[in-house]
């Protein structure tokens, strides 16, 4: 029994599950289009048809070799979809692939304009709140973080398709979306510090 769409990780020819030897592409091995927004009911339906397939149970392999090869591959299946749900692990993902297309090269550690400044505000009003503990101030806070978390996403995710269904690429552009994304992650430091003084009010 085959699959009913393409993956790098199952042979059509041989019609077996294949073992790459380094990461695979995640979109490949779902047999996806690179796209930022994709069809999420389509991924569920493909994970569930290959982690089927590439269960050691369906495969019904006897020795410990042909096991672990089934395991490696069951696992490459479960990582690659968690990280295709993964909005930030997706951008990071297209944008180093566009990047690689038209070979270009950013930097992972620009921040645009003032944010860097702003975030040292907010760091240093969160190190007067450990020991406040105002909880209405850091639920204010950690709802401004995810809101500007969810819409810098939105933003890079939007123009990152854009790139992908053919508009013009360049180095400014995509540094602009390279810095726009790099404050995802101090936006995710920042709620990991308002959860932690949250849990101690």
């Amino acid at each position: 029994m085959g699959l009913t769409f393409r993956s790098c990780l199952f042979d059509e020819q041989t019609g077996k599950l294949q073992l790459k030897t380094r990461r695979p592409d995640v979109f490949e091995v779902f047999g996806l289009e690179y796209a930022y927004f994709f069809d999420s009911e389509l991924l569920e339906q493909r994970y569930l048809e290959l982690s089927k397939l590439s269960h050691p149970d369906h495969q019904r392999v006897k020795d410990e070799e042909s096991k672990k090869y089934v395991l490696q591959i069951s696992a490459w299946v479960n990582q690659s979809y968690q990280e295709l749900k993964d909005s930030l692990f997706r951008a990071e993902f297209l944008l180093s692939l566009i990047e690689k297309d038209n070979d270009l090269s950013t930097d992972s550690k620009k921040l645009p304009g003032t944010f860097l400044m702003d975030m040292l505000e907010l760091q240093e009003e969160l190190e007067e709140l450990a020991y406040k503990l105002d909880e209405n101030r850091l639920e204010e806070i950690e709802e401004q973080a995810e809101q500007s978390r969810k819409q810098s996403l939105k933003e890079v995710g939007e123009n990152l398709d854009l790139c992908l269904g053919g508009a013009s690429v360049d180095q400014a552009f995509m540094q602009t979306l390279r810095s726009q994304l790099n404050t995802v992650r101090y936006y995710d430091r920042i709620l990991g510090t308002v959860e932690e003084l949250l849990d101690k009010v």
